[in-house]
């Protein structure tokens, strides 16, 4: 569509240049320098004739052929071979194995790094635990036991056999709620670096061993009274023994508690 407007307009300039020149060759047969005037202007209107058809059979091209109905420029595409893909197959499942085996060590070795750290923190909490709190804990556990094995025991067994004096009695329990005095109010402070958990389990421990020395302090002070007075009722035996199975249980609980923490730093009773 464009070519035919293109010609339509080529003709309609032609039209409009011969018109004219068709007069000036009649006008050059009679006259000889109108006719060499007429070759001049037939000259230059070869040249303007060539010239508007170039123009116009550029204009045609430039707008039939856009840029984007330019073809493409297509990527070279290179195929590869049955062999070809194998090996690339092989190497990139190396690659991934190796990359597989280094994350592998290296995941282990920070284990191990953090499992060694964490060995000799416990080892230093394990010395600290044995030099600081174990001599503590086993002389409360010395104060209770021999108090009523080797004074409250014997006492009793003697009044009961009537091979004792209540005034020597009552000094020995005395003697036995002098010692538990202290033990009632017990409070004993973690090492540094022990763990949340045995922290709490020492708490325990303090607060059951307390109690424990509570209960037979209040057993003993029920002795003293029936002693003073000489007048130990059988109710007042009946209250000395719940104390004292209520002191066992406490006990219980707090060397519970104690062993629990000494098995997880690896002590030995």
């Amino acid at each position: 569509m464009a070519i035919f407007g293109g010609f339509l307009l080529l003709f309609s300039i032609l039209g409009i240049i011969l018109f004219p020149i068709l007069g000036l060759v009649s006008l050059a047969k009679k006259n000889g320098k109108a006719k060499r005037n007429f070759k001049l202007l037939g000259g230059s209107f070869v040249v303007m004739v060539l010239s508007i058809i170039l123009i116009v059979a550029t204009s045609d091209d430039t707008e039939t052929t856009s840029p984007s109905e330019k073809p493409a420029k297509q990527e070279k595409v290179v195929k590869e071979t049955p062999k070809q893909k194998a090996e690339r197959e092989v190497k990139e499942k190396a690659e991934s194995e190796a990359k597989a085996k280094a994350e592998a060590e290296a995941k282990a070795k920070a284990e191990a790094e953090a499992k060694a750290i964490a060995a000799a923190k416990k080892e230093k909490v394990k010395q600290a635990y044995l030099k600081e709190l174990k001599p503590e804990i086993d002389q409360h556990t010395k104060v209770y036991d021999d108090n009523w094995n080797k004074i409250w025991q014997p006492t009793m067994d003697a009044i009961s056999k009537g091979s004792l004096d209540y005034y020597t009695a009552y000094k020995n329990m005395q003697t036995i709620k002098n010692n538990y005095e202290n033990g009632r109010f017990l409070s004993v402070e973690p090492v540094k670096g022990m763990d949340k958990d045995d922290k709490k389990l020492l708490k325990t421990y303090s607060e059951k061993m307390g109690d424990a020395f509570s209960f037979r302090s209040m057993a003993v002070e029920i002795a003293i009274e029936g002693f003073n007075t000489g007048n130990l009722q059988p109710s007042d035996v009946d209250k000395i023994v719940s104390y004292s199975q209520m002191a066992d249980s406490s006990m219980i609980e707090a060397v519970a508690a104690i062993t629990t923490i000494e098995v997880s730093l690896g002590i030995k009773r």
